[in-house]
């Protein structure tokens, strides 16, 4: 309904800025031929200054017309946020953080953006977790899904699941790390409240762990040492300082 409305007002505006012009040439009887002349000449001139512009233009239709959809969460150029607005020149995106940023139609139709809700309002994340080597992976597996299972059920302001149903929460295995065996919890979320819902899952992992005892380790470098000097090589090396 928003993309429709704002496509029906672009629709209308030229429509009317149309008429109006007509009705003036009418009204003050600007002679057709002269007319066509000074068309064709600024034609010429506009169309190679206004190059972008129309580019723009043209590009802002095509989007509105089912690319891109006010309200959709799409991600550019490392970007990512809500469409607040499509325009003649410009598409407006609030980011999650907050931020209003601009992108001119042309760059956006020229892009690889992602439409992160075209089809689903859910976005697939993956939260990495590390356990000390030695640990029941199975053990880790069933402790993190009983943690984060309320979250299933927990909904938005909307009535929305905050955790895609579909697909559930999966814990899986990565690899082997310098000082932990790498897992990941992997689940879809809804995309606006990404930040939010990943910083819980975050926590609730952080604190299942603790409370059933499993370490996560942290970076470690050990340092062996080849070869430690004597006593008496230190004094001589003193000695020799002190006699230069």
């Amino acid at each position: 309904n928003q993309v429709n409305l704002t496509l029906a007002n672009n629709v209308i505006s030229i429509l009317v800025w149309g008429i109006y012009i007509i009705a003036c040439i009418h009204l003050l009887k600007i002679p057709m031929g002269a007319l066509s002349i000074v068309a064709a000449g600024l034609a010429t001139g506009l169309g190679l200054a206004m190059k972008d512009v129309l580019n723009n233009f043209i590009y802002g239709i095509q989007l509105m017309a089912g690319r891109l959809r006010v309200g959709d969460y799409i991600e550019c150029d490392g970007v990512r946020g809500q469409v607040e607005s499509i325009n003649y020149q410009s598409t407006q995106i609030a980011t999650l953080e907050g931020d209003i940023m601009a992108f001119t139609n042309t760059t956006l139709f020229n892009k690889n953006f992602r439409n992160l809700t075209k089809d689903n309002p859910y976005v697939y994340v993956k939260v990495p977790v590390g356990v000390s080597y030695g640990t029941d992976v199975d053990e880790v597996r069933k402790v993190l899904i009983e943690a984060l299972e309320p979250l299933k059920s927990e909904r938005d302001r909307y009535g929305r699941r905050i955790i895609g149903k579909r697909y559930g929460i999966q814990v899986a295995m990565e690899g082997f790390g310098d000082s932990s065996v790498n897992l990941t919890v992997k689940q879809f979320v809804l995309v606006e409240n990404q930040p939010a819902i990943v910083a819980r899952i975050k926590e609730i992992v952080y604190c299942a762990l603790n409370e059933a005892g499993i370490t996560i380790p942290f970076p470690r470098q050990d340092i062996y040492i080849k070869e430690y000097p004597s006593e008496k090589t230190v004094t001589e090396e003193k000695d020799n300082q002190l006699t230069t």
